[in-house]
C-alpha cells in the first residue's frame, strides 16, 4: 500500500500554526474506513484525531475522495502551540473487514514563529 502525506513530509511546522494533512493512499478504497491520526511529543501533548466513522468528525478527519483513497487531517492552530521541538505524528485506518494499518509515521519539529502582529507598522 503506497502513501503519502503532504505536508508530514516537510517535516517542520511553526508553534501556533493551523495544520491541515492532505493524504493519499494509492489503488485503496476507503470509503467505509475508520482514520485516526495523533500528534504527540514525550512530554505528554497530544492532539488525537478521527474521522465520524471512528468517534470523531469531518472538522477532525475528513475523507475527501474515499474511491481514491483521499483524506485530511486537520489540526487547528490552538493544538500546535504547546508542543515540544521534537514531536512525532502517526495515522492508521481500519478497514471495512477490521484490519488494521498504520499508514503514516513521521518526527515532526516545531519552531518559534517570528510574525506576531497582525498589522505592519514601520
Amino acid at each position: 500500500m503506497a502513501n503519502s502525506c503532504s505536508r508530514v513530509e516537510l517535516g517542520c511546522f511553526v508553534l501556533g500554526d493551523s495544520i491541515d494533512l492532505q493524504c493519499t493512499l494509492s489503488d485503496v478504497d476507503i470509503t467505509n474506513w475508520k482514520i485516526r491520526a495523533e500528534l504527540y511529543d514525550k512530554s505528554e501533548h497530544s492532539v488525537k484525531k478521527a474521522n465520524t466513522a471512528s468517534g470523531g468528525d469531518d472538522t477532525q478527519v475528513e475523507i475527501t475522495d474515499g474511491t481514491n483513497g483521499k483524506f485530511t487531517v486537520y489540526i487547528a492552530k490552538d493544538e500546535t502551540s504547546d508542543f515540544k521541538t521534537k514531536s512525532y505524528f502517526e495515522i492508521e485506518g481500519e478497514s471495512p473487514e477490521g484490519k488494521l494499518y498504520t499508514i503514516y509515521q513521521a518526527n515532526v519539529s516545531f519552531q518559534e514563529g517570528q510574525i506576531t502582529w497582525q498589522t505592519p507598522t514601520s
